[in-house]
């Protein structure tokens, strides 16, 4: 595959990072939430940890799906998931309360975002067999900055127009995102990869 192709690949993945980011911004939305149904803040750091506990089942689950049904549509089952995720805690909480909350930003943003998560560095270093260290720190740097770049903006759109209005933007940016990427990037083939390896990481990548 030609560099520049790589490059388009790796580039997808760094922007859809850049969104998964969000998830450590919990801190920019848990005040407001908060604040408006005065939930007590035990209650809301217990979202962060429920979602990073998805986060975890989702990478494990995801890569198990990329090995079952290969790049695109595990990608879509983890972009309904987020998106729901966003969408439905800014629709749902004044009927569901916290319980509500806990479903929609702790599991579904949570487990999406962790499916995508290790889908996409999976399948963008497979076609870095010899430079997996350059792909590898630009695809964490892009998460890295998810939450510092995207989480201050998303907290100045809070104070502007309100943790809704926020949160269903983020969605339909989610949903764009994800589905670019599902369709710029696509997995490496497997004659690519070490056809040794013995930890199931071919199929993976090759989808």
């Amino acid at each position: 595959e030609p560099m520049n192709h790589r490059m388009r690949y790796l580039a997808a993945g760094v922007l859809s990072l850049l969104f998964l980011g969000l998830i450590y911004s919990w801190s920019n939305f848990s005040a407001p939430i908060g604040e408006e149904f005065g939930w007590d803040r035990e209650s809301m750091r217990f979202v962060f940890t429920l979602s990073i506990i998805a986060f975890c089942l989702g990478g494990y689950f995801g890569a198990r799906l990329n090995a079952r049904l290969s790049f695109r549509p595990t990608m879509f089952i983890a972009g309904v998931l987020l998106v729901g995720g966003f969408a439905l805690t800014a629709l749902v909480l004044d009927a569901g309360g916290l319980p509500a909350l806990y479903v929609t930003y702790g599991v579904l943003c949570g487990g999406g975002c962790g499916i995508a998560y290790n889908v996409i560095i999976a399948t963008v270093n497979a076609w870095f067999p010899e430079r997996v260290g350059f792909s590898s720190g630009a695809l964490m740097m892009g998460f890295g900055l998810g939450g510092l770049v995207l989480g201050t903006a998303a907290a100045a759109g809070i104070d502007l127009a309100g943790w809704r209005t926020v949160f269903l933007v983020l969605a339909a940016l989610i949903a764009l995102v994800m589905g670019a990427t599902a369709l710029v990037i696509k997995p490496a083939p497997m004659i690519a990869l070490d056809p040794s390896s013995d930890d199931g990481s071919a199929g993976h990548a090759g989808g």
